[in-house]
């Protein structure tokens, strides 16, 4: 399969879009994610409000608990998963920590000690605060999105790739919000759209 696969891409010209995928694969750094920057990867966490100070310590500081060298890796990553349910909900007790969607019994006995004490260590008064109310995403931004995803969908068709190998609706995103640090605009991707689309 693997050699079916090679001659397929040498015949289409994209043995240099395999290099550059497996070339930031290999890069380890980029896999990694310092202690002190963990909080920023919780799913959700750009959705607080960011006039509140406290719930973003909480979420440093939930993030950045120690764990154990035991942990099996497959609980570090469902750890990720409620660490926006506790940063917004605050629970203060275990009852409260076992109600959070996708938290499981299992870890409120192994570490839920801990994790309630980090709320308790964040400073944040009780009762908590009101949950964030989910913002309605802006038409205008939207629209631009749109518009984007039918230019970046208009090269896939004649390469015979997906789309979303080209852009992911995350990248779109973040490009029409005006950040140029996105993968449609470095390498075989602007190749392929062209910065100027």
């Amino acid at each position: 399969m693997r050699t079916s696969l090679l001659e397929t891409l040498a015949a289409k010209g994209r043995i240099s879009w395999l290099e550059e995928e497996l070339a930031a694969l290999a890069n380890p750094d980029a896999l990694r994610v310092a202690p002190e920057d963990a909080w920023k990867k919780i799913k959700g966490l750009p959705a607080l409000d960011p006039a509140a100070p406290a719930a973003r310590a909480g979420a440093r500081g939930l993030a950045r608990a120690p764990r154990r060298r035991t942990q099996p890796a497959a609980r570090l990553d469902s750890r990720r998963c409620f660490l926006r349910e506790i940063v917004v909900r605050l629970p203060r007790s275990s009852e409260a920590l076992l109600a959070l969607p996708e938290m499981q019994e299992s870890v409120v006995r192994k570490c839920g000690e801990e994790l309630l004490a980090l709320v308790r260590d964040a400073g944040i008064g009780d009762p908590p605060p009101p949950l964030p109310r989910r913002e309605r995403p802006d038409p205008a931004q939207l629209a631009l999105v749109k518009r984007l995803a039918d230019v970046a969908a208009k090269s896939p068709r004649s390469l015979e790739i997906n789309s979303e190998v080209l852009a992911t609706r995350r990248e779109l995103e973040k490009l029409a919000a005006g950040k140029r640090d996105v993968s449609l605009l470095r390498g075989w991707r602007k190749d392929v759209v062209g910065e100027g689309s």
